[in-house]
């Protein structure tokens, strides 16, 4: 018979004070998200114009901030876990994170003072790809840390909540940095870009400072008696994966999400190089009011169109409404390939956002019910992550490869211009590469299981929305390659 243990009295104003930690990490988490909203809002939009109008980058150039980190993370992912614990943990794998980030934005100032230089565009290369592959590491163990702190009853609506807030704030540090662009515009000197650059070190030298005074609760016991999940988990590897994918319902669709990634990548990284192009091969924009609104108006309608779609979902299952937003997807970059007209192109984006919003968390519910165990789930999460990433970085690269042999010259150019663009070319070719993709999921997401009514109701609430999405979609270096193309 077990003795127990007396409960120690401790005065109510201590025990809150001492049981505060956890409210005090999620408060200090949604802060640190607000504040670090204005460097995420520099890094998704002003990358590239730096490189290309500040530095004079090529469009061949700015696509390896796309494959590059892909590849890295692709190769990191395998040892995220060794890794995060030489770095001395979460906490620790964090915040040497945020000091790496901080010292490549400090370090993107020295070559607009210089940009004729032959070092300027190599050099910002380095710095802007240093600040992704940072991130392959600071973002998983962000979300782990999150895991830890968070109690599992409330991660979803907190995370949500939080995402939801910290697209807010970004949004508008964008139409911020876009005013001053305007108003110290880059063929006036570095002076405008500089701002911004300041602007978004503050933003995450304050974000790191709010990190190091988080709370880091202990790690949580591992689930016991499950002795089956150890074994499935062992016992299935990725080859097996890979060599059973068109026999599951997981692989079929797998490889529907990553041949559609393919022919999303092949003009992703090159829609924010195209505005900034000059006319008559693009749209000849400046990174002012017009960039930042045809960057953004996709981010917003995914934003506000997360509770509507998941309650289609609800009503439709994800199978079908994956199916709507794949075709959607294939049409938008049509757009985008005989026209430049900004009203239209506007709408565009409305709808991409849209699109992309199903699509996100439509494959978000279809992850988290594709195994019932937690352990090989996420096993199989990973998997599925690891084949779309390939396909993905596959696709940038051919795309670069397109864009580096296109010249004014018919003859000598691997893109035969459409309307006097390569570009346009090269989204045509982005259209028709989503196809396969479109056939593909017309024949085999019908053949996924139907979930349980009761099971899937309400799942989509799980995936976050408009920030941590467990797709590559646009969750993955969204921001080298805006807008939603």
């Amino acid at each position: 018979m077990s003795v127990p243990v007396a409960r120690p009295l401790v005065p109510r104003s201590r025990r809150w004070r001492h049981g505060s930690p956890l409210r005090h990490g999620m408060a200090i988490a949604v802060i640190e998200g607000l504040v670090v909203a204005a460097m995420l809002g520099f890094v998704d939009s002003f990358i590239v114009p730096i490189l290309q109008t500040g530095l004079h980058a090529t469009p061949s150039q700015i696509g390896i901030l796309t494959i590059v980190p892909m590849i890295g993370m692709m190769l990191v992912g395998v040892y995220l876990s060794p890794i995060i614990r030489f770095l001395g943990g979460n906490k620790s794998a964090v915040l040497i994170h945020t000091y790496v980030q901080i010292a490549c934005l400090i370090g993107l100032s020295a070559p607009l003072y210089f940009p004729t230089s032959a070092w300027a565009v190599p050099f910002g290369l380095v710095m802007a790809v240093t600040i992704g592959l940072a991130s392959a590491v600071g973002g998983p163990a962000w979300t782990s840390w999150m895991g830890s702190l968070v109690p599992r009853r409330l991660q979803s609506r907190y995370l949500a909540f939080r995402s939801r807030l910290v697209i807010v704030v970004k949004l508008g540090f964008a139409v911020l940095f876009a005013g001053i662009l305007h108003f110290l515009p880059a063929e006036a000197g570095p002076w405008g870009f500089q701002i911004l650059i300041i602007i978004a070190v503050l933003s995450r030298g304050i974000a790191a400072w709010l990190l190091y005074l988080q709370h880091e609760p202990p790690p949580r016991p591992a689930l016991i008696n499950h002795p089956e999940s150890t074994r499935i988990t062992l016992d299935h590897g990725f080859s097996s994966f890979v060599r059973t994918s068109m026999r599951t319902d997981l692989g079929r669709w797998t490889l529907v999400w990553a041949i559609l990634h393919f022919g999303v990548m092949l003009a992703g990284p090159y829609f924010a190089v195209y505005m900034l192009t000059a006319e008559p091969r693009g749209m000849g924009l400046s990174p002012g009011w017009q960039y930042i609104l045809l960057v953004q108006t996709a981010v917003l309608v995914r934003m506000v169109s997360y509770p509507i779609v998941g309650r289609l979902i609800d009503l439709y299952g994800p199978s079908a409404m994956l199916r709507v937003a794949v075709t959607g997807i294939m049409v938008i970059p049509l757009a985008w390939a005989f026209t430049n007209y900004l009203p239209f192109l506007l709408l565009t984006e409305v709808i991409s956002g849209f699109c992309w919003c199903t699509a996100e968390v439509a494959v978000g519910v279809l992850l988290f019910s594709c195994h019932r165990d937690p352990l090989h789930r996420s096993r199989l999460i990973g998997y599925h992550q690891s084949i779309v990433t390939a396909m993905a970085a596959l696709g940038a690269l051919v795309g670069s490869l397109l864009l580096a042999r296109d010249s004014d010259d018919p003859a000598n150019s691997w893109l035969p211009p459409i309307n006097e663009s390569g570009f346009h070319t090269l989204f045509l070719i982005s259209a028709c590469m989503r196809l396969p993709a479109v056939i593909l999921a017309l024949r085999f997401l019908p053949k996924l299981r139907s979930l349980n009514a009761e099971e899937s109701a309400g799942l989509w609430q799980l995936v976050p929305g408009t920030g941590m999405v467990q797709t590559l979609s646009r969750g993955l270096m969204g921001f080298f390659r805006k807008p939603e193309g």
